[in-house]
């Protein structure tokens, strides 16, 4: 028998694709750099104006009623948040001044009334001290018992005063 047999020489073509794999593996390893520096760029930018609601409310939550957030983002539902704490910020101001008003207000009237409550309170201790103390006509023991009878009857208008209006601001407090 006859064989036939064929040499041929595949040592180039070996080289070249093991320099092709070489090359593969460097441009694999640049474009997987590449892209994940990219995605971080593209990640902080949309994580930026979240950071800048965060940061906000943190503040609103802090005591700093009124805050404003100011995000400059493409991104609609971002903007619509920041929207709605912005919101949410000037209503949380507006109520805290209006119980800050409202405190006021109680301490003026409280400050008022006792004041109101002292003047006959001190009248009628005055006129009671001096039936007491002194010896007095008929006439002056009169006038003093109804001075004192005066001054009770607005004790007693105050206290109902007081009363109504306890009971006014319960019922507007159970309406709201």
């Amino acid at each position: 028998g006859w064989y036939l047999a064929m040499y041929c020489d595949f040592t180039p073509l070996r080289q070249q694709a093991n320099s092709f794999w070489v090359n593969y593996r460097f441009v694999a390893i640049g474009v997987s750099l590449m892209s994940g520096l990219l995605l971080f760029a593209l990640t902080r930018q949309i994580v930026k104006p979240l950071n800048q609601v965060l940061k906000i409310t943190d503040e609103i939550a802090g005591g700093s009623y009124g805050k404003k957030v100011r995000v400059k983002t493409s991104d609609q539902e971002i903007a619509n948040l920041a929207s709605s704490i912005n919101l949410m910020s000037q209503a949380v101001e507006q109520t805290v001044d209006q119980l800050k008003e409202e405190a006021e207000k109680r301490k003026l009237f409280v400050a008022d009334f006792t004041h109101e409550l002292k003047t006959p309170m001190t009248a009628i201790l005055g006129y009671a001290q001096m039936l007491d103390a002194y010896p007095l006509e008929e006439q002056e023991r009169k006038q003093a018992a109804q001075a004192i009878y005066r001054e009770s009857k607005r004790l007693e208008q105050l206290s109902l005063q007081l009363l109504d209006l306890y009971a006014l601001q319960n019922s507007t407090a159970a309406l709201e």
